[in-house]
């Protein structure tokens, strides 16, 4: 399977609406490993898992296929930023404590991530594969999401997308797996934030670049009229984990 990057192109809208991963979760990963030395962030995108873990960690290596995504990635003293492809890293064996990828496991070639995820891991180190699924919103606003992601741009999601749509049911994972606590994940969007958010899907993406024109706006009013306006409402995102050590 070949490593796809849909997201260079639109790095910086992926950098303001995406929403961002609770840190109650990021708290209970460093918990896990029994020295916070280094930790890696495995198709860091934009940095945003990264800067939470700078929080607990010495060093933090923050690494992505795309320049433009790391482009966009705040500077920090404690972060080190590279361009590279997860499979096949200049990180030296044995160096991390935890390594994290979020929301891109399922565009990753897993055989050959996995092999090198065991190579640079140290002795009981942990690697979280942390994503999310179909948000949801209220009883009168899911029926428009469902619309718009089943039928709207349903055909134009890659394959890969399966492994989300599962829940990470269908996701291989040759590790020793951790039980980890419910994390909520959630944000206080506007419609305005919400649309632009949907702008950020890989499917909205092919969809403008083969049919022509953009989905996300050929919708709009219609989500608007179940939208109260001016209002902001929680947006709650299912939070997917596969937590483990090497075996």
């Amino acid at each position: 399977m070949g490593v796809k990057d849909l997201f260079s192109k639109h790095a910086a809208d992926y950098a303001s609406f995406r929403p961002q991963y609770p840190p109650e979760l990021i708290r209970h990963l460093a918990s896990l490993v029994n020295y916070r030395g280094v930790a890696w962030d495995c198709a860091a995108g934009n940095g945003q898992l990264a800067v939470q873990l700078e929080r607990f960690f010495n060093l933090v290596c923050a690494s992505d296929i795309s320049a433009a995504q790391i482009k966009e990635a705040p500077a920090r003293g404690g972060i080190h930023y590279s361009v590279q492809p997860a499979e096949s890293t200049d990180y030296p064996d044995h160096f991390f404590d935890l390594i994290t990828v979020g929301q891109a496991i399922h565009w990753l070639n897993r055989d050959a991530f996995y092999k090198e995820a065991k190579r640079v891991l140290r002795p009981g180190g942990v690697l979280a594969l942390i994503g999310y699924g179909l948000c949801r919103v209220n009883a009168e606003i899911d029926p428009w999401i469902d619309h718009f992601y089943h039928e709207v741009v349903g055909a134009y999601w890659e394959p890969e997308r399966k492994i989300i749509d599962s829940g990470y049911a269908m996701l291989e994972f040759p590790f020793e797996n951790i039980a980890v606590p419910h994390f909520g994940m959630s944000a206080m969007w506007s419609a305005d934030q919400f649309l632009k958010y949907l702008g950020t899907w890989s499917a909205c993406k092919k969809y403008r670049e083969e049919v022509g024109h953009d989905p996300v706006g050929a919708n709009e009013n219609s989500l608007r009229s179940h939208w109260p306006a001016g209002s902001v409402l929680e947006v709650n995102f299912p939070l997917l984990l596969r937590v483990g050590r090497a075996v």
